[in-house]
């Protein structure tokens, strides 16, 4: 009888222990870059810096224009994209949330590199491929 009692709270701390070890503390983020005639870009240059550390991370597009950058800390973030033949662009500001995944969906524009176009702002706070809002 002591044995089947020890066995229950065993398991019970197995059971917690693996859905605490579960818990993300980092954020996602990811979308689609295209032109401006809503063609998929490939091979696009994904730079995403935290604001306050510098730490960067880098991605590239895949044949469909999508990319995923996943494991990074929660924070406010710069992300520019870029690709020869086209201005660059740059998003500042990117609230990232413990847990959140941000859908950030690019335009190029036909230009050159040295020209870019910078947009400033706010992330949205509703995480828009899930019901959350944080």
């Amino acid at each position: 009888m002591k044995m089947r009692g020890y066995t229950g709270i065993l398991v019970l701390l197995c059971i917690f222990c693996s859905s605490a070890s579960a818990q993300t503390y980092t954020s996602t983020v990811f979308g689609n870059v295209r032109d401006e005639s809503g063609a998929a870009l490939q091979a696009v240059g994904i730079q995403i810096v935290e604001e306050n550390t510098q730490s960067t991370r880098n991605a590239m597009s895949g044949r469909n224009g999508a990319f995923v950058v996943s494991a990074l800390p929660p924070g406010r973030y710069t992300v520019t994209a870029s690709l020869a033949g086209f201005r660059k662009s740059t998003l500042t500001g990117v609230q990232l949330n413990v847990g959140g995944k941000t859908r950030l969906n690019l335009v190029l524009q036909v230009g050159s590199l040295q020209q870019s176009l910078v947009v400033e702002g706010e992330a949205a706070l509703l995480q828009s491929d899930t019901s959350a809002v944080s």
